[in-house]
């Protein structure tokens, strides 16, 4: 490709890549270093969220009339190899989502804190990607906290 050539979306691959979970702790200390706790949580979740919308998109999988969104979510969760989750359909579209074991979670050891900031975002851009409704999505247990599971809330959002 020539100098200010651009490239068409159907002529780009996605190249991906195994990140060990000392480079993944090593985002999170960085991010927390540069930006401080509060922007470096948000600019992790982004990057989940754009993430995991992007993969789900690049796969073409969507929920069909044989598998329910829970259903679907668990099986690219599983797919991805992001480990075994939990998901739970509740009213108003809102999803329960426990696993028993973030790789996040492992990566960043007892914090005192919730830490799964990409894996939130990963969760909610590959929920909105599947449901192409945004959903935003919140830990309210973590393994970093001493919690024996992390947990997490998918809310749907209005816009």
């Amino acid at each position: 490709m020539g100098v200010g050539a651009e490239a068409d979306d159907a002529s780009v691959q996605a190249a991906f890549f195994i990140m060990p979970t000392q480079i993944l702790k090593s985002l999170h200390d960085e991010f927390m270093e540069l930006a401080g706790p509060d922007a470096a949580r948000a600019i992790l979740f982004r990057i989940g969220f754009a993430s995991g919308e992007a993969v789900t998109r690049k796969i073409n999988i969507e929920v069909n009339g044989d598998l329910t969104l829970p259903e679907t979510l668990t099986s690219l969760w599983i797919e991805m190899g992001l480990g075994r989750i939990i998901v739970t359909e509740m009213p108003g579209g809102v999803l329960h989502v426990e696993c028993d074991g973030s790789t996040e979670a492992l990566a960043m050891g007892q914090t005192g804190t919730t830490s799964c900031d990409l894996t939130r975002g990963y969760l909610a851009g590959t929920t909105s990607a599947l449901t192409d409704r945004r959903y935003h999505c919140i830990e309210t247990k973590c393994m970093s906290t001493g919690d024996t599971v992390c947990f997490f809330e998918l809310q749907p959002r209005d816009e």
